[in-house]
Parts: structure tokens; sequence; C-alpha cells
């Protein structure tokens, strides 16, 4: 008499990836552990691009570019912030020359409940 092994193979298989997506599947920083996402709400209605300037999760001071949506509220997912950040607003659409509207520094705790921190321009 020969017994197949294929369905507990089947089942341990499935058992090690849905482990897996548990381990690795909330990303570089997660639940406020180790950074903040950041969202700019533009009161200017103006505002078409933010930079934002500061430490990432691994510590690396970067700046950054993003296009944004004047008079309305939008997050910048997947880039994690943490201690002093500066973001500024401008009128263009490449966060450059004299379009500059406005900036604002804050100290992002990298250990929160959430993961959103907000800026308001104006």
């Amino acid at each position: 008499m020969f017994k197949s092994i294929t369905p507990r193979r089947g089942a341990a298989t499935a058992v090690a990836l849905a482990g897996a997506v548990l381990l690795f599947g909330a990303g570089p920083a997660a639940a406020g552990s180790n950074g903040q996402q950041i969202g700019f709400k533009d009161n200017s209605y103006a505002a078409n691009s933010i930079q934002i300037e500061g430490y990432n999760q691994n510590g690396q001071h970067t700046s950054q570019c993003f296009r944004v949506s004047p008079g309305s509220s939008t997050q910048i997912h997947g880039w994690w912030w943490k201690w002093t950040v500066r973001v500024k607003s401008f009128n263009n659409s490449g966060c450059t020359g004299t379009s500059f509207r406005w900036a604002q520094d804050k100290y992002i705790n990298p250990q929160q409940s959430g993961d959103w921190v907000w800026y308001t321009g104006y």
C-alpha cells in the first residue's frame, strides 16, 4: 500500500506562506513603530507640490518633491519620516524657484499610535 503525502505538503506550504505574509507584509514601518507617513492639507488652494526634507525610517537624511492637489488633502504613501521634518509648499508642480509659498518644521516621534502626521499649508 502506498500513501501520497501531497495534501500534507500543501497544508504545510500554506501555513508557511501565511506566516511570511504576517511577518513581512507590513513594510518598513508599521503602526508608528519607526516613523510616520505625511499628509498635507492645502488651505491656500494654490499648492501644486510639496518638498519634504528630513530623516527616513533608516535614519538617512533625504529630500523629495511630491505633487499635491490644490485645496485638498493629499496623503504621501510609502514614505516614512521621523525626527525633525520640514514641509515646503510651492505653486508649481516641481518644488522650484519663486513659486515657494509656505514652510513648517515638525518633530515627528518615530513611535506613535498611528501612521500619519498632518501638515496644513496656507
